[in-house]
């Protein structure tokens, strides 16, 4: 596999994904003797990640062949619908593109991460701190009322100038999210990084769409060793939106390389201490961020000190206010 495909892959495993399905193309110009060597490098690829023995797919656009079995696969591989599941944590969109829409003018496309927003609805566009008005809503290109997480939606804002509105910035739900400049996370290093992550480092991390040149501070003191995992704070140049279980993957400042990925565990409001305590607590905590109860009780936890409120740790958490 190319150096580009390594990569990618990597990028997966870090992120915690598990299920795949591999579509190997243009297999109507080999012979089966190069499909059987394509398929063992596939093997070897993936055995060492959280995505062995995911599927492979012989396909060929030139024939039409393997389609059927590829959309078969892919069937399979997605988990079925949960149903209407409710989601404890505030409205969150990442923006992917602004595009034209014939009678709505400039829409914003993306993807919800979390939450549900309605036509009338006031969101907020971060870290900006734009507030505005969903005047209309498409879900999967058709005209909808709401949009919720998972779906493809397009919103059209008002009060808002969408035409300087860019990739990476975050339509939130209104007066809830605050941008922040400091995360705690979980960080695995890729095993082929040629140095380890160190305390003071500059690296490019990247969240949601967005992307920033953060800073390394490691409460744990000893640097990350390739094919290793430990704490690590990110103190990042310009503010972030984030909340607790977003994935992130961190590159090289200058994005020449992945260096690893991993989770954000809290916001900080201040830098950590360099403490071994520090470090088992924020790993306990890592371990329930699914769990609103034990989000709300690490949050007071970090809070334990300077105190906070109701409106901060909503903010911290990106917990509804009501489940709050």
């Amino acid at each position: 596999p190319m150096p580009q495909t390594r990569e990618h892959v990597e990028i997966l495993d870090v992120l915690g994904v598990e299920r795949l399905v591999v579509a190997l193309t243009k297999c109507d110009l080999a012979d089966e003797e190069t499909l059987f060597i394509a398929e063992e490098e596939i093997a070897d690829l993936l055995a060492p990640t959280g995505m062995a023995g995911a599927t492979v797919v012989r396909v060929s656009s030139e024939t039409g062949d393997g389609f059927d079995a590829l959309h078969a696969a892919l069937a399979e591989a997605i988990p079925p619908p949960r149903g209407e599941v409710d989601d404890p944590f505030v409205f969150r969109m990442p923006v992917l593109r602004r595009v034209l829409v014939p009678a709505r003018g400039a829409v914003l496309t993306g993807i919800p991460v979390h939450g549900s927003i309605a036509v009338g609805d006031r969101v907020d566009v971060l870290p900006q701190g734009w507030t505005g008005k969903v005047r209309a809503i498409q879900v999967h290109h058709r005209d909808a009322d709401s949009a919720s997480r998972g779906h493809r939606a397009a919103l059209a804002l008002s009060d808002v100038q969408v035409d300087k509105v860019k990739r990476g910035m975050v339509i939130a739900a209104a007066g809830v999210l605050k941008p922040v400049k400091r995360i705690a996370t979980e960080v695995r290093i890729l095993q082929g990084v040629r140095k380890p992550l160190a305390h003071g480092d500059r690296v490019r991390l990247h969240i949601g769409a967005d992307q920033a040149v953060a800073r390394v501070h490691l409460p744990g003191k000893k640097p990350v060793q390739p094919g290793g995992s430990d704490i690590v704070e990110l103190e990042m140049a310009e503010p972030v939106v984030a909340a607790p279980g977003d994935k992130i993957v961190l590159r090289a400042e200058n994005a020449s390389a992945t260096l690893g990925g991993g989770f954000v565990i809290e916001l900080l409001a201040a830098r950590l201490k360099r403490r071994q305590g520090i470090v088992d607590g924020l790993k306990e905590r890592a371990r329930h961020l699914d769990d609103p109860a034990a989000l709300v009780r690490g949050c007071l936890i970090a809070a334990s000190e300077r105190g906070t409120t109701v409106d901060d740790m909503v903010a911290r958490t990106a917990l509804r206010p009501d489940v709050m």
